[in-house]
């Protein structure tokens, strides 16, 4: 009968750290089949020879790693242990809803990890450590950057990004180089050119504005509200300045006729008492 010569194999136990009890996790070696569990131990018969393996839990809030182990005629217990992670979440502050934007946590040991969405707060997971961070987005009028120490707990910073609306007023009919002012939510600002603009940073609400007089011009709002919603990059105003009409003058040689109607009505008037006195 022919011999069969079986391949010793021996147990090796992998044991969890660090994690909850009751949290799935998954070993990978290589040459063997992906084992997961959700107790604390899982168990493969290997025989001799040299591994890599991996593992990694279903939990976003631990992470894995990877090493090797040798097989050499006997089994053997490996502790794999789970880096606990922690939430950074990051406000965005005023940015419009739906607006895409990104932040990136960096570290001195080459640490890297980029979030990206539209909400209004992203979240990184991240180990204990110091950060450098970095977010931006397209419409704001600066990158926000700072650092944050994840030490065993969950935390919250905020990026504080800015909406910058810009109001326009714009002006027709006046002469060229004409100065013409607007009183915009209490500012007055003054100009000799076609526009005025002013900026409105994370505006929300109903803004009031006034146009002071301009000699000999009415202009059509000398008075008004804008409305900004916070989304809106612009909004502009037409200012159409009218000259006043002169009220209408009298000929020039008016005065000298005037006189001389009332010395022709004196001379009429002597003229007429002596030839009735005479009559007498």
């Amino acid at each position: 009968m022919p011999i069969i010569w079986a391949v010793a194999r021996y147990n090796i136990t992998f044991t969890g750290q660090n994690l909850p009890a009751g949290t799935e996790w998954y070993i990978n070696v290589s040459g063997a089949n992906h084992v997961s569990s959700t107790s604390g131990n899982i168990s493969l018969d290997l025989p001799n020879g040299t591994y890599g393996y991996t593992f990694a839990s279903g939990s976003p809030y631990f992470s894995g790693g990877n090493a090797t182990l040798d097989v050499r005629g006997s089994g053997m217990t490996i502790p794999v242990h789970f880096t606990p992670l922690f939430a950074v979440s990051v406000n965005a502050g005023a940015l419009p809803a739906g607006s895409l934007w990104y932040i990136n946590f960096t570290s001195p040991g080459g640490f890297f990890r980029n979030v990206s969405g539209t909400s209004g707060t992203l979240t990184a997971i991240l180990p204990n450590g110091t950060y450098e961070y970095s977010a931006w987005y397209p419409a704001s009028d600066s990158e926000k950057t700072g650092s944050v120490t994840v030490d065993g707990r969950n935390s919250t910073i905020s990026a504080d990004f800015h909406r910058t609306s810009v109001i326009s007023f714009r002006e027709s009919g006046l002469p060229q180089g004409t100065k013409w002012s607007v009183r915009f939510n209490g500012t007055l600002k003054s100009s000799n050119g076609s526009y005025l603009n002013f900026t409105v940073r994370d505006g929300n609400g109903t803004f009031s504005f006034e146009v002071p007089d301009v000699t000999g011009y009415t202009v059509s709002r000398p008075s008004g509200s804008i409305s900004i919603n916070g989304t809106a990059s612009s909004a502009s105003v037409a200012l159409e300045f009218t000259a006043m009409k002169e009220p209408a003058r009298a000929p020039a040689n008016a005065y000298y006729i005037a006189i001389g109607a009332m010395a022709a009505i004196t001379v009429a008037s002597t003229a007429g008492f002596y030839a009735l006195k005479r009559r007498r």
